[in-house]
Formats: C-alpha cells, structure tokens, sequence
C-alpha cells in the first residue's frame, strides 16, 4: 500500500501476518526472505519502505536461528533490535517475552529524507490491552477487548 505521509512524500507500506509457532521455524524463514526481497525491489525503484506486521517469531527461534540478522537486518532497521530497549516485548508465553510485531525500516529511507526517530518504538500498554500484571490480554472478538 503506497500512502503520503505528513511530509508529503509517498511510501509504501507491507504488512504480514506470519505462520504461528505451531508452525515450522522453516516457514517464517521464507516468509522473512521474501519480505526482504520485496523491500530490496520496493528500494531499488526508488521507494520509502516500511515492513511491519505480526511475524510470529519468537526472540528464542530468532537467537537459535539468526533470523533477522539473515533477513530483515541485511535491508533494514528492525524495531526492537534497535530501539525499545526498556521494552519487554509484545507477546508473553510460558513466562518469557518476545517480540512478535515488529517494524522494519529500510536502510535507504534515509537517503529519502525518512528516519526512525530515535527513543520513539515503543510498545503500546493499556487497560483494554493487559492484564493488571502488566502482560497482554488475549484478543477477545466479542467483547473488543485484547491484542492479538
């Protein structure tokens, strides 16, 4: 999807929505590598790209695994792995944090006049969204209420 910014200047914004843990870690793998290869071509025309979404990965499969590092990070910046350091992540499982939203910035960006304006990821915590211990809520469709 290609939108104006508050600068007036078009980018292109991709979304995903990856395969869950349930899922192979193989699965993700391609998922990350496409999406890199479409910012690579969204870049090279000339664009101002942005890739976020709900990648599913978890901060273990990615450690295991180099997964950014392999992808997303050889293009762009990602999210957490260079801002959000006070954040504990989006998801929590079996008592460990990960981050499963991310946004990546591609490196070029800058170049175009858009940067991630340091100390501003952050990960958004509200009533309708956690728990009172401060962890997501789990997305309930009837009642609005939760992230997913």
């Amino acid at each position: 999807m290609s939108v104006l910014g508050p600068n007036k200047k078009e980018f292109t914004f991709l979304i995903g929505h990856f395969p869950s843990q349930a899922s192979p870690t193989k699965l993700r793998q391609q998922a990350l590598e496409y999406a890199t290869e479409l910012m690579k071509g969204l870049a090279a025309q000339g664009k101002i790209v942005i890739f976020g979404g709900d990648l599913n990965v978890t901060d273990e499969e990615d450690h295991q695994n180099s997964l950014f590092a392999n992808t997303l990070e050889t293009v762009s910046f990602v999210s957490h792995k260079i801002d959000c350091k006070d954040c504990e992540g989006s998801h929590f499982h079996r008592g460990r944090w990960s981050f499963l939203d991310i946004l990546a910035i591609h490196k070029d960006n800058a170049k175009k006049g858009w940067e991630l304006v340091p100390n501003s990821v952050q990960v958004v915590k509200t009533a309708e969204h956690t728990k009172p211990n401060g962890t997501p809520l789990r997305f309930n469709f009837e009642e609005q209420l939760g992230v997913s």
